[in-house]
């Protein structure tokens, strides 16, 4: 059977304390339960499930009384239950405890279950063990409740009346079809639900004696067991539990913060807008940004044509502890907020943040609104700003119907960067903002007069740590990094006492490519090593480069795929065969020494002509050499009997080999 509805029985007497506050309850609706605060007569709506997560978590505490959950959690101690109910649970937890110790924790496959209710029945000596769909249903029970015991024990003290309406083959058969039919992605009608129950029960009916035969259940009947389901699980069943949250759960304040930089959000994203980055080149940004929760400033931000990385989170960080960046921070952030991203959890990051004296706080994966503010940012940056810049993309194909973003781009990059600066410095601060009641520079002017001062020196060599790492070994050329060769006189040393296999540490900025930085592995200090190319890589970027190398890439590819070239080469190397064959040519043409022929030409060529052609297509030159008559001077090809010589093809050839010079 599906989860039900989740609903709570509350005395009326109860008194709720959530986050330290006293409420009673005033009301229980469909999901729902309408807390009175005690001091102010604040009335909160919360959800039922809410209210049970809250419970267990140990920020809701139900005073005065004992309630009930219908998914079996309860709120007295499991000891205080009668042994009948407890051992009841401990049986059931058994097969929970087996499948989790043979497969792990996670959502079984059915076979798994049919293999432990076959264990246990065989230990236990069991005649009948229970069904794989029993099973399946107490582990949903338990992991729903966090894994609480009290999950197993059954609520038969509000079961109401025990004698069912209906038959159990009815109930059942309506609970399987559900299941099987309606709790997937497919929108599927109640109609045709209750077509598949009646062809069921009438197959069952067919089999058994008409005084066991059940009625058919009405259009009404198969609606209401539908509504009893918990919405959120079917929300996730027909969509995910990301949209199953956006619609059903409650979403409360982030964790009070009292002053600037006290929490930093910092997050990514891709910019609605098409920039130029070159010749017939576009691209769409991606912006990284650090957001203080107290006061909605920007503190810091990157903006970059490659896809995030540490580099990214690195150059934002630069700016967030620069007093010269975007806004005088004076310290690094008490806490970050984070996301899961694989940049936020490389050891760079952790490493820069224990420097910083940071502490680093994960979001739960999945789940954005823990990190609300710079995500509603977001959606402030598109509307009020990107959207009404030429190039946007409306972030939406349906509105950008009829649009062209990449033919109506106008802006460069660098110009785009600095229209952003201006944005971030001067439009946004001075908007008024609802969650503060304020403009944030007027909030965060006030804070830093309440006694915001002094800057955390972290050192002159702390800004290499923020850049991209690399490890190197160090060649006869110096290191090689992204393709660029880097070297200076001092790498000598270090070859010479270092094993060949040791690899150093590397740094560099991937929006500078002319330098990279060698951590010295005596003393811990990086140095400056130069690109060997400094005219290719003065002011070039990673992305640059990384343009250029792939356009190298294919016209490479495109040359070695050449037919023409192929052509040309095989022409070439199968013309190597003249040297005998152009041997006997030249005797036949009256001459026994072709190499003196060869030379005795080159005396002849005027210094005024255009080499070998001219002077071979001129009568002047075929009387001094005296070529024979058969062989044609339109320098198309010489005929002999023996052979048929392309003097076009071959003329390469002779030349390299005689040295003639054009």
């Amino acid at each position: 059977m599906g989860i039900m509805m989740p609903s709570v029985a509350l005395p009326t007497d109860a008194e709720v304390v959530f986050k330290g506050l006293t409420y009673v309850p005033i009301k229980q609706l469909k999901g729902n339960i309408q807390l009175e605060r005690v001091d102010t007569g604040e009335v909160m709506s919360l959800p039922t499930r809410d209210f049970v997560a809250f419970t267990q978590s140990g920020e809701l505490e139900v005073k005065n009384g004992t309630w009930f959950f219908d998914g079996g959690i309860q709120s007295k101690a499991f000891d205080a239950y009668s042994d009948k109910y407890k051992t009841v649970a401990l049986n059931r937890y058994k097969y929970i405890r087996r499948l989790k110790s043979k497969f792990g924790s996670k959502r079984y496959a059915e076979y798994e279950y049919e293999e432990v209710l076959e264990e246990i029945k065989v230990e236990d000596n069991l005649e009948k063990p229970f069904s794989v769909r029993t099973l399946s249903r107490w582990f949903e029970a338990y992991k729903n409740a966090g894994e609480d015991i009290r999950a197993l024990i059954p609520a038969h003290s509000k079961k109401g009346n025990s004698t069912p309406r209906l038959p159990n083959k009815v109930i059942d058969t309506i609970d399987d079809v559900i299941d099987r039919i309606y709790m997937r992605r497919e929108r599927v009608s109640v109609d045709r639900i209750r077509a598949e129950v009646f062809r069921i029960l009438a197959e069952y009916n067919e089999k058994v004696l008409p005084v066991h035969a059940v009625d058919l259940p009405s259009e009404s009947t198969v609606l209401r067991a539908i509504q009893r389901r918990d919405p959120y699980t079917i929300c996730v069943h027909k969509y995910d539990k990301a949209e199953a949250d956006r619609r059903f759960k409650q979403f409360y304040e982030s964790d009070p913060v009292e002053r600037p930089m006290q929490c930093v959000q910092m997050d990514h994203t891709q910019m609605d807008i098409v920039v130029l980055v070159g010749k017939g080149l576009t691209a769409k940004p991606w912006l990284t940004i650090a957001l203080d929760q107290y006061t909605r400033m920007i503190v810091g931000y990157y903006i970059s044509l490659d896809k995030p990385s540490f580099s990214s989170v690195g150059k934002c960080l630069s700016d967030l502890i620069d007093p010269n960046g975007l806004v005088p921070t004076f310290n690094p952030p008490d806490l970050l907020l984070l996301d899961n991203g694989a940049e936020f959890h490389s050891k760079e990051m952790i490493d820069a943040s224990e420097e910083m004296g940071c502490t680093i706080m994960y979001c739960e994966a999945g789940d954005p609104t823990q990190k609300a503010h710079v995500e509603r940012y977001f959606r402030t940056l598109n509307t009020g700003y990107l959207h009404q810049i030429k190039g946007t993309t409306f972030g939406d194909i349906k509105l950008r119907e009829g649009y062209d973003s990449v033919k109506e781009a106008s802006l460069t990059l660098d110009e785009f960067e600095a229209m952003t600066k201006e944005f971030f410095t001067e439009i946004y601060p001075n908007e008024w903002h609802g969650g503060i009641h304020q403009t944030p520079l007027e909030l965060w002017n006030d804070s830093v007069k309440e006694g915001m001062s002094g800057y955390l020196n972290l050192g002159t060599q702390f800004k290499y740590k923020l850049m991209r790492q690399v490890a190197r070994t160090v060649q006869p050329y110096g290191f090689e990094v992204s393709g660029l060769k880097y070297n200076m006189p001092d790498l000598g040393y270090y070859r010479a006492n270092c094993p060949t296999s040791h690899e150093f540490e590397i740094r560099y900025d991937p929006d500078d490519l002319s330098e990279i930085f060698f951590k010295d592995p005596d003393n811990g200090r990086y140095i400056s090593i130069p690109a060997c190319d400094q005219d290719y890589t003065r002011n070039l970027t990673s992305y640059m480069h990384r343009v250029i190398t792939k356009d190298r890439a294919i016209r490479k590819t495109k040359n070695k795929n050449s037919v023409d070239r192929l052509v040309r080469k095989a022409e070439f190397f199968e013309g190597q065969n003249w040297k005998t064959p152009a041997k006997r040519i030249f005797l036949q043409a009256g001459s026994s020494n072709p190499d003196k022929l060869i030379k005795t030409a080159q005396k002849n060529i005027p210094a005024s002509s255009n080499g070998f052609d001219d002077i071979y297509s001129s009568n002047n030159y075929s009387s001094n050499v005296e070529f024979s008559k058969n062989i044609s001077v339109s320098n198309t090809t010489l005929n002999s009997e023996e052979n048929e010589f392309n003097f076009s093809v071959n003329y390469e050839n002779y030349s390299n080999k005689y040295k003639i010079q054009k």
